[in-house]
Order: C-alpha cells, then structure tokens, then sequence
C-alpha cells in the first residue's frame, strides 16, 4: 500500500472526525477572510464614490471670490496646457437651501451647478442638459427628498452677491439684503450615478444637485461672464501633486488683476491709474502688490482710505443739524519714500498743505469750511457709524482741529479718490443713495445736492491713515486695513503718460494666484486618499472577530489534539512495523496539511457570506456608523489569497502542536495508547504561587482603588479597568489554588461519595486543563462585558453642566448661508431680521465663523483632508466649559481656552480638538501638528489641548482672530450656540428656525448632537458585543471538545464506574457536572470582574448597560454549554465502555 493510498484511506475511516475539524477551521479561515473583505468593501465602496463623485475632474480650483469665466480659455492657451491637461471648464457653484412652494421643509447643503451645455460632461455621464431660462435640472436624492417631480416649482436660497465686506459700513447685513430666492421649473431629473452625484466634498456622499443654465443664472444672480470655479481633466489621469503644480504654474500666465479681485481705472489725468478692489476693500496682500508693481515700474503709489461721515459739524454746535450730512472723508498715506504718491493737495493760497496732521488734525475743502465757517485752528467734531463687536452700527464721534484748508483743484475737486461703492457712487442724486445703513433724506440739502452734482463723492475732510485705521478697521482685522485704493503714478509728469498696459502686466507679476486664494487642487487624488479610510476597517472587524477568530483556532486545535491521542496506537503500529519516525510524521502531517487546505476552501464561501452578513448589519442594525454613507461588498483576489494563506497557517500551526505531542516517543509509548502521551499535569507549586498571585493582585488592586480616591493620578475609569483586570488575575488564580488544593486519598468513615465530590476530584486531576478551560471562558465574559457595560444611552447625555460634553449649551444651530451680525446681543438679532426677541429673554447666544473644510469626526467615514475649523469668540473663550483630558503644559490663568490667544514660537496656530476625533481620525495627538489650506497658502496648526467626549467631534477650535487671520472670515457666522433653560428651549429652537429660514437653518439640540456621536461608539460595542457572543459560543464547543478528550482518557475508569454499579445517568451527571461547573465558574468570574471595571460608567446617568441582553447572552452560553456537554456526554458514555476494561 502506498503513502497517498494510506492517507485517503485515513481520511475517509476518520470522515467524521475530519469533518468537525474542517468545520472549525472553515469558521477561522471565514472570519478572517471575512474580515479583510469587510474592509475592502469600505474601501472599494469609498474609492467607488470618491471617483463617481467628480466626474471627469482631477484638479479644481475653487475661488474665494469670482473670476472671469474666460479664464478658462486663457488657461487652455497656455504653452504646454494642451500637451499635458485635456478639457477645462469654469464653473458657477453655489451653496444654497431648497424647499417648494407647497413644503414646510426647508434642505440645506443644496448645491447649484451653473454650466454650459458643452461643459456639463466634465461633471459626469448624464442626458444633455439643455436647459433654458429659470428651468433646472435636480438630481434624484434632492427629488426624493422634496417629493419633486417634472414640472414642479423649486424655490433656492442664495447668497446674494456681495460687493463690500458684511462687517464694514458698506457691507449688508440682514437676511433680506444677503439672501436672495430663485424660482425654478424642474425640467428633468437625473440619476445620482454619474452627473448626478457630483461633488467637491468628501463628506457629502448623497450631494443634493441642482443644475441650471448658465447664461441666464449668471445674470441672475449680477455675476454675468464670472466663475468660482475651473474644473480640469489631466491627460494623464493620474492628477497627482506635481501636476498640481505646473497648472497653478499655468495659470499665473493666465489670470488678470480682475481674476485676482481687483479693477485698475484710468483717470481723467492719464499718468494716474488707480487699483480698486472688486470687494470695496483691498488686502494686505492686494495693497503690498500694487505697491510691489508700482516700484518695478517707476512709478509712484498712494494708499488711499475713504469713509463715509454722518455729520461734520463745528464741535460746538449743540447739534448734528447745522453741520454737514454724509461726507465722505479720505485718508492720504505716503509711500515708503515720503512722497504724496502723485497726490498734490494745495491750500487756498496754491501752495502745498502739510500732510503730517497727527491723531488730532484735519483738512476741510474750501467748500465745507465755508460751509461751516470754519478756519485753521477751529474745532471739529465728525460723526459716523462704527462696526460693533456684534456687526451692528453704533454711532461714534471724535473731535479734530483743523490743520489747513484744501483748494478744490486737481483730485480734491473731483470723485478721482473715490472707489465705487454700490447704491451711493452710481446715483444721480443724494436722494437716490440706496446705502446698507440708515439714511436721513430729511437732512440732505439743497447745497449738498448741487456739491454732489458738480464734484459727486469728492471729499470734504482730510485725516491722517493712522487715525483713519484707528476709527475704521475692524478690531481683530489687522491683516486687512481700511484701504479703499492705491493710487499710481508716474514718477514725474516728465516721464509721460503712465501706459496701463505696463503698470498692468507688472501687477500680474506681482500678485500671485495663490495669495488671493486661487490655487488648484488635485481633488481626484485628494479623494483616492480620502477613500482610504478615517480607520482601517480591515483590521477593525478583525479586531472586533478576535474572539471568533481565537475560539474557532482553539476548537480546531483541540479536535486535532483529539484526533491524534485517539489514533496513538496507529501511529505506535506504524513504528513497531518499520515506518520511520519522519514518515510517520510526514503521514500525519499530509493529513493535517490536506484538512487544512479543504478548510481554506470551504472556508472561503463562508467569508463572502460573512462579509455579507456584517455589510447586511451595518445597514439594518448597527445603523449609527454608516450615516449616509452605501456600502457595498467587493471581494478582491488580494484579500482572499492573504486571508487563505493566513487561515492555511493558522490551520498547519494547529496541525503542527496537535503533532508535537508525539515527538520522541518510542513505539512501546505509543502502543499503550493515550496513557503514553499524558504528563503529569499536577502543578509543581501546589497552592503556594497561584496563592501568592492572588495575593499580589488582590494588594494591587487595593493600592489603585486609594489612588482613585485619595489622588489624582489615574482617572476613575482607568482605575476601575485595572481593578477588575486585577480582581480577574486575583480570582483565577484563588480558582487554580482550590484546584491544587489536598485531596484526601480514602473519605472519612460514615461519609459516602457524592457526585458533587467526585466532580471536584475530577477537575482537581486535570487541573491545568480546567484552570486553562476557566481563564479562557472568564477572559471571554470579562470583555463581552466590559464592552456592553459602557454603553451610552443618549437620552441621559447631561447638556446642561458646562463640564460635560455640551459645555452647557442645550441647543446648537448651523446655516447653509453666513450670518452677517452677531447673534449674541438683541441689537444683532433685530439687525438679523428676528422679530421675537422674547423668546431669547434668559438665554445667552454665542456666534461662530466656520471654515469650509471636511467632517472631522467618526460620522465621516473618509479621511478628512482638510478638517473644518471654527472660530472661537472671545467669549467664548472668556466663558469656558467643557472637560479637557489633556493639554499642553501652560501657565497664566489657567484656563486652557487661553492656549488659543495667538501663535505660537515656531509660527504655528494652537487648536483644540476633541480627544476621539484627533486620536482615531485625523490620526494625531497632542502637541503635534497637522498642515492644512488657508486662505493664502498652507498653515500649520499645533494641537494644544483635547476634549473628551464634546460636541466639536467634526471640527478643530481656534481662536476667532486667528481664523479670520488664517482662514478669512468665511463670510460670516454659521454656527451658533444657545445656552437656554428646558422650559425656554422650544421657544427659541422656532425662533431661530424662523428667524433664519431663508439661510437654510438647521437646529437640533445638543444633546442629539451627543447621541449621534455615542450612536458610532454603541455601534461598535454592539458588534464587538455580538461577535465576541459567537466567539464565546465557539470557546463552550472546544470546552465540549476537552469534555471529549477527558472522556476518551478515561473510559477505562468510567467503564469500571459502570462495573461498580454506577448507572449511565450517574456517569454522564459526573462527566458533565466536571465541566459545567468549570464553564459557571469562568463565566461567573468574568462577570463579577467586568462589572467591576465598568462601575464607574455604570453608575452614571447616561449608562445604557443591555441587562437583559447581556443575561440572556450569559444564560444563553450556560445553557449552551450545559446542553453540548450532556449531549457529548451521552454519546460518548455507552455499553462499549464496559469493553473498556480490558485496556486497563
């Protein structure tokens, strides 16, 4: 007979033993498998949508303003662009809130695609959209969610295009001047595949589109021939960094000071040309260039600041009514050679005014002190409106004394210094002015009409531009300085005319795309990386399955070990025949090898069925970690050949220590069965070392629980885990001690043997089995219910203590479109447009700027490239709140909020950032740095401090001044805060949902805010919860397995219990009650010692602990293992023993 005719013979003789090992191994070899599946379907689903979601994009450059929609073509006709990038399209995009004529609902995060027919493929595959006027196509996920059909009226909330900044005098402010409505007729809607799921944002899986024409939207919205956005395909298709690079390279060849924000006029004296931004007021970097290109020149630059003056008046006048109304007043500085930048201010008598006029100091025209009848040396007082913390107008005055007096000649006498300021520069008359602010009509006179006609804005006063920054800048905006324009001109009137062509091309050297925020990304790499993961799932679900993967190695271990002390005598037959050693162990290990290798097989099935099953549970049970996100399964080859060939290593390890036990053993050993393997397994210590042990751990224990409670060392959380890992060492080893403990060798005289006692004696001659049977079922029972023990029930969240993770705010609202004032003071609610300030009495409302950025937290399942950063207040910063687990060190007040007030030594911006979000998804820590965009080049921000469990799990906290520093002010506030008592919070939730529904408002308590959170964290332990229960249902059968063995060793003895007159039931009681009582005890340990380490959570009023599903899960597993073990039992215990007897 040959080897391989041996070997199939042997697998067929032992099919059923040889089936029970596969099936084990099978269920090992699936949950690996399964697990690494789990994670390429997260993997593959995220890759999926990240290269769904962007069309035929690789880079985008996304604009803090607008630019020209030609861009587009000046890019393309750039040298090299045709060679290396395919298609480009300028884009207008815009955030927006939908809702229809007939809903009471309201949808933010709304996204308006405006494009030209021929440029809608760059968005994706979709029907033509061949849209015309006010007809729109949406998407199926926006239609399904206002019940839209062909036909039906959509109505938007947009932002209304700014021409000033909100926070200045010039800028709007209320709802009804910031936003505007567009009506639409839905004439198609298209599919989410393709071009209907695009989307520049990562976190927003189900984006809700809406696409219109863009001509007519264009003018719609008085941005006609502008873009903010230019899409551009790579021929490569790779779009990585480099390619990044060489586009923005690109395209600072291709864009104009139009597309960089700013307008050069020519003026009436064509040597000067003077450099307006399109947004009122020009940057620091905007000002820094034009003074950059006016040197590279030659020629001369002049910054000016123009401001608007409610009254000038003689300051001892009793009142505002003799003086003069709305002047605009100007501010003159010099370049860095102390010259006027070409700006000749001459006095009455033709020679030049001294412009060193000090904080106290003014000029009049000729016109305005006549008006008032003033001269050098008289006093002055000016009226104006001053921006408030809260972005509201308060009116201020200062006094000045006049310096000099200015002849109307040259740019004195007419609107030359003037920028265009809408609703005043553009009207024929005062009476006409449509400013952002309150107006008088009633004070405007006749003489003010006639000046306005004759010399339009022209100033009437002259201050310093130190002054004028003092009244007129915003405080905290010291990156942007009242700079209304700079005026350029040529170095003297010798030189000629100043071209503006020259001054032009010399500007667009000088002013970078990037530092006016036009840089290309290269999102479709940015989104491959973000569809790695913010975890590795893989590892996760096999971390969660280590218990099933344990207990399923163990099962297949012991059915081996089984296996091979029943075939010992095979194996000493073998010997005493001639066989060698090497090919007897060769033999059996092609046995084992050829098991292992049907179980990675048959294994395989069951992992896609698995991975299946764990896809099929996120959606449907364990809810709260998916969001929007769909998932799919994708199985890949990759993962199923590592997890077979890890599964086929774990299966030969078994195979091999199943067959270490017969190593150097003679065929005489072997012939005698399994009597031949069995050493001796009394523990060589006795009582003595598991005693100490439990004495150390139980000391160990006691010294921790002083510490928790006298100090302030270790928290009480930690402190209880370790208490109950140590009562859990402290028990089994009290357990392996009561099993070494003296067996007396006959019972005393009139005590008869009970079966009680005979189970005792039976575990204490295999003690290291038990003990090793007991740890295993109380390591099980400890985790499983240390796990379902810190479950959070969300409607028990504490929101109103200003420690917890509200920081004391019941309410919190977002918008989809900025707020322009400050809703912490009455003032800005009504300047907001509220009209129930009652519902705010009692409460206290906090404004925050946010930055456009990703989801940082555990609700986004993608990595966040750019986490979104909100700004905190000084208010904020002064209330404080919240609960840190760790911070930098730091001195001062003490409070850690004050870490934010600055920067720091090496440059970088301090945040805070909740602890689970920085540890788990951005995948850092305290103290170290994260690099992200800004709003002119990379900044790195330094993580200072770390909240525990806050409501900012999806953004990082800094300092407002540094927001608006770094980051811009993002065009206003879009987070709000609402510290409110129960009894009021409903009031002012509809206040708010009323007050700002046109901005696409969405309120929700705090404590919701908490229960979506702890909804990703429950999730979790309920899978580890459910998946540890069938490792644990998997432990009971391999204990049943060591009941086998036990069986199998001593059927001799219990033939010979069956001699003596024991009955069958007896002997099976006896057998099973050996290891029940182990299967109780390890489950009882582990319980007792894991509530123990979750008490400090238990105790607490948001615990959730599942006491019913846990018992049940217990009682389960006890009634599980008492039925197997009776089960195997009662087969194993038969006539056949008495036959037994003989062996002995």
């Amino acid at each position: 007979m040959t080897l391989a005719r041996f070997l199939l013979r042997s697998l067929w003789h032992y099919r059923r033993t040889h089936a029970a090992v596969v099936a084990g191994a099978a269920v090992g070899v699936a949950v690996v498998i399964g697990s690494l599946l789990v994670g390429d379907s997260f993997t593959g689903s995220l890759r999926h949508l990240a290269l769904r979601r962007l069309g035929r994009a690789d880079f985008a450059l996304t604009a803090p303003g607008f630019f020209r929609a030609a861009l587009a073509e000046d890019l393309r006709a750039q040298n090299g662009f045709s060679a290396e990038f395919g298609e480009v399209a300028a884009v207008l995009a815009l955030d927006a809130a939908a809702t229809t004529p007939t809903s009471s609902v309201r949808l933010p995060h709304v996204s308006v695609w405006a494009v030209n027919p021929s440029e809608a493929p760059m968005l994706g595959r979709g029907p033509a959209l061949a849209l015309d006027d006010r007809h729109a196509a949406v998407n199926q996920t926006l239609a399904d969610e206002l019940s839209l059909r062909t036909g039906d009226t959509l109505i938007l909330s947009l932002a209304r295009a700014a021409t000033a900044p909100s926070a200045s005098l010039f800028g709007r402010r209320s709802l009804n001047e910031t936003v505007e409505r567009v009506s639409l007729v839905i004439a198609r809607i298209v599919p989410d595949e393709g071009l209907g799921g695009f989307s520049l944002r990562s976190d927003r899986p189900r984006p809700r589109n809406v696409y219109v024409a863009y001509d007519w939207f264009a003018r719609r919205i008085d941005r006609a021939g502008q873009a903010n956005v230019l899409l551009v395909h790579a021929n490569s298709g790779r779009g990585d960094d480099a390619e990044a690079g060489r586009l923005s390279a690109m395209l600072a060849g291709a864009v104009t000071p139009e597309d960089c924000g700013v307008r050069l006029v020519q003026r009436a004296d064509r040597h000067v040309i003077s450099v307006e931004s399109l947004n009122t007021v020009l940057s620091s970097r905007q000002v820094a260039a034009a003074r950059e290109a006016a040197r590279g020149c030659g020629y001369r630059a002049a910054r000016t600041s123009i401001y608007l003056a409610n009254t000038i008046a003689k300051a001892d006048a009793e009142s505002d009514e003799g003086g003069i109304p709305y002047s605009t007043i100007a501010a003159l500085a010099d370049d860095e050679d102390g010259e006027a930048g070409g700006i000749a201010l001459v006095g009455e008598d033709g020679v030049p005014v001294d412009m060193n006029l000090g904080p106290e100091g003014i000029l009049l025209n000729t016109w305005a002190a006549a008006d008032l009848g003033a001269k050098a040396g008289d006093a002055v007082a000016i009226s104006f409106y001053r921006i408030g913390a809260d972005a509201t107008l308060n009116t201020d005055s200062r006094r000045f004394v006049v310096r000099g007096i200015v002849a109307m000649v040259g740019p004195a006498a007419g609107d030359d210094l003037i920028p265009q300021f809408q609703g005043i520069t553009d009207a024929t008359s005062m009476r006409q002015w449509k400013p952002p602010f309150p107006l008088d009509l009633g004070r405007i006179r006749p003489k003010d009409e006639v000046y306005w006609q004759e010399h339009g804005a022209a100033p009437k006063a002259f201050i310093s531009p130190q002054t004028a920054q003092d009244l007129w800048s915003r405080t905290g905006q010291v990156e942007s300085p009242w700079v209304t324009s700079v005026r350029i001109a040529a170095d003297s009137p010798e030189q000629g005319v100043a071209p503006l062509e020259v001054y032009a091309a010399a500007l667009r050297r000088a002013l970078k795309p990037q530092d006016v925020g036009l840089t290309f990304r290269p999102v479709r790499a940015e989104s491959l990386r973000a569809a790695e993961g913010s975890s590795d799932f893989a590892s996760l679900f096999l971390g969660l399955s280590s218990f099933l993967v344990l207990a399923a190695g163990l099962l297949v271990g012991l059915l081996l070990r089984l296996s091979v002390e029943t075939r010992t005598r095979d194996a000493g037959i073998m010997l005493a025949t001639g066989f060698a050693p090497g090919t007897v162990a060769r033999t059996f290990l092609a046995e084992g090898g050829t098991l292992a290798v049907v179980a990675v097989f048959a294994g395989i099935p069951l992992a896609v069925a698995y991975a299946a099953g764990i896809l099929w549970a996120l959606r449907t049970r364990w809810v709260g970690l998916l969001g929007p996100f769909a998932l799919e399964l994708h199985v890949t080859a990759t993962s199923l050949v590592i997890g077979a060939a890890v599964g086929l290593i774990l299966a030969m390890a078994a195979v091999v220590w199943a067959l270490w036990v017969l190593r150097r053993k003679t065929a005489v050993s072997l012939l005698t069965g399994w009597r031949g393997l069995q050493a001796a397994e009394n523990l060589r210590h006795g009582r003595r070392v598991p005693m100490l042990i439990a004495s150390v751990a139980l000391a160990a224990a006691a010294v921790v629980l002083c510490v928790a409670l006298f100090g302030k060392a270790m928290e009480p959380p930690t402190a209880f885990f370790a208490i109950g890992g140590l009562m859990l060492v402290a028990m089994l080893a009290g357990t392996v001690a009561l099993l070494a403990g003296e067996r007396p060798s006959h019972p005393r005289a009139g005590q008869g043997l009970s079966l009680e006692s005979l189970a005792l004696r039976g575990a204490r001659r295999r003690r290291t089995r038990s003990a090793l049977t007991t740890a295993l079922l109380a390591s099980a029972a400890f985790t499983i219910v240390t796990v379902a023990a810190n479950r959070i029930d969300p409607t028990q969240l504490d929101t109103s203590s200003r420690s917890g993770g509200a920081g004391g705010f019941a309410i919190m609202a977002d918008t989809e479109l900025p707020i322009h004032v400050d809703l912490a003071t009455a003032a800005g609610r009504q300047a907001a447009g509220f009209g129930d300030e009652a519902a705010f009495q009692g409460t206290t409302v906090l404004s925050f700027r946010v930055s456009d950025g990703d989801d940082a937290s555990c609700l986004n399942l993608q990595q966040p490239q750019s986490p979104r950063i909100v700004g905190l207040p000084p208010a904020f910063i002064e209330r404080g709140g919240f609960a840190f687990s760790q911070t930098v060190p730091h001195h001062g007040e003490g409070d850690p909020w004050r870490l934010l007030d600055g920067t720091l030594d090496d440059g970088s911006v301090p945040v805070v950032g909740d602890e689970a979000s920085v540890r788990w998804i951005l995948k850092s820590g305290l103290n170290r740095t994260i690099t992200v965009p800004g709003a002119n080049g990379p900044v790195t921000l330094r993580i200072v401090g770390l909240l525990r469990g806050s409501l900012w799990q999806s953004e990082l906290l800094m300092s407002e001044r540094n927001l608006t520093r770094f980051f811009g002010d993002g065009g206003g506030y879009r987070r709000f805060l609402v510290e409110a008592a129960p009894q009021r919070q409903a009031h002012v939730m509809a206040a708010l949902r009323e007050g700002l529904e046109d901005a696409g408002i969405e309120v929700r308590r705090t404590a919701d805010v908490l229960s979506a959170y702890a909804g990703v964290q429950n999730t979790y332990l309920a899978a580890f919860q459910a998946l540890g229960g069938l490792g644990l249902v998997l432990g009971t059968f391999a204990v049943a397995t060591v009941l086998l063995r036990n069986i199998v060793e001593r059927r001799g003895e219990l033939g010979l219990m069956l001699a003596l007159g024991f009955t069958r039931r007896q002997v099976v009681r006896l057998v099973a009650a050996e290891t029940v009582v182990l299967i109780a005890a390890g489950l009882a340990i582990g319980t007792v010692a894991g509530l123990l380490a979750a008490a400090p959570h238990m105790v607490q009023a948001k615990a959730d602990v599942p006491w019913l599903q846990l018992g049940g899960t217990m009682a389960g597993i006890m009634a599980l293992a008492i039925a197997a073990c009776v089960l195997v039992t009662q087969r194993a215990v038969g006539p056949d023993l008495l036959a037994a007897i003989r062996s002995e």
